[in-house]
Parts: C-alpha cells; sequence; structure tokens
C-alpha cells in the first residue's frame, strides 16, 4: 500500500482492526553467505552508453543497474564520491524517479543527476538536471561536481 503511516494509524482505529504489521530486515540475513560470489553488473542500455562513456572518461566506475529508478551508480573511489544517474526525456515518469533519487541520496549521502534530452527545468527535489549535449562537454569530475552542485540546490526555471 501507499498510505502513510498516520493513514495506516486511522483506519486501523476506524475500522477497530489491525491493518499493519511490522517488517523485521534483519530477518534471513544469517543465511546469507559471504561466500557467495557477487553477481556480475547487468550491461548498460545502448542508450545510456554516452552517459556511461563521460562518467568513465572522467574517472567513475559505472555499475549498471536493474529495477532501480536511476540507470547506472556511479563511483569515484579516489575522490570518494558516488553519483546516481537517471536518463530520458523528463517526463511525469521521469520526475518521479527523480524524486526518489534524491530521496535515496539524502539517506545515502549520494548525489544525484538526470540527464534529459532537452533542459526546461535546473532540478528536481535536489537532483540535478543537465542537458546530454552539457553532459557531453563535462571535462572532469570537478566540472560534474560543480554542476550538480549548482542545479542540485534549489528547483528553479530555465528562461
Amino acid at each position: 500500500m501507499d498510505a502513510s503511516v498516520e493513514v495506516a494509524a486511522q483506519l486501523e482505529e476506524l475500522f477497530d482492526a489491525p491493518l499493519t504489521a511490522p517488517v523485521n530486515v534483519l530477518e534471513g540475513t544469517e543465511d546469507i553467505r559471504d561466500d557467495e560470489p557477487t553477481p556480475e553488473d547487468p550491461d548498460v542500455a545502448p542508450e545510456d552508453e554516452p552517459i556511461a562513456t563521460v562518467f568513465t572518461r572522467i574517472g567513475f566506475t559505472v555499475h549498471p543497474t536493474d529495477r532501480a529508478p536511476f540507470k547506472t551508480v556511479n563511483e569515484n573511489a579516489q575522490r570518494r564520491e558516488q553519483v546516481l544517474t537517471g536518463h530520458s526525456a523528463l517526463t511525469e515518469t521521469a520526475e518521479k524517479r527523480a524524486r526518489i533519487m534524491s530521496s535515496v541520496g539524502e539517506v545515502t549521502r549520494t548525489r544525484s543527476v538526470y540527464v534529459v534530452d532537452e533542459l526546461t527545468r535546473e532540478s528536481v527535489d535536489g537532483t540535478a538536471l543537465i542537458a546530454e549535449e552539457e553532459m557531453e562537454e563535462i571535462q572532469d569530475a570537478d566540472d560534474l561536481r560543480d554542476l550538480i552542485m549548482e542545479r542540485g540546490e534549489e528547483p528553479e526555471e530555465v528562461a
């Protein structure tokens, strides 16, 4: 369900019946074995190759994802930086993904950037938006960091 805790509590009170159940997030962790190999990263989608190439060129290791609101997790071990990256046209679905990326970034202390075909605004809830053509012009990790910091602050409309 997509109900808040407050709504669930009110419904339980109204119906005088339990509707929620606690979740033990550590249940089953004792079955995890450290000796099992880590699965391989999935392949980068063909439409995301140019963005992955830029990240690689500026010193990041690119980890494509499956079933996540972002396309890749990029890490620069030397600089101890991680960046969540999405890529598509700026649709309603893309904006929702950008919001989720921002939330995940807050929890994991990770920056997030969404690469779009055409820039119509600078950010979505703290996730910086960068046009594809701007992404291709980034020369190093400092350029990327500065752009993300500048854009990710406050959502603004582009004139």
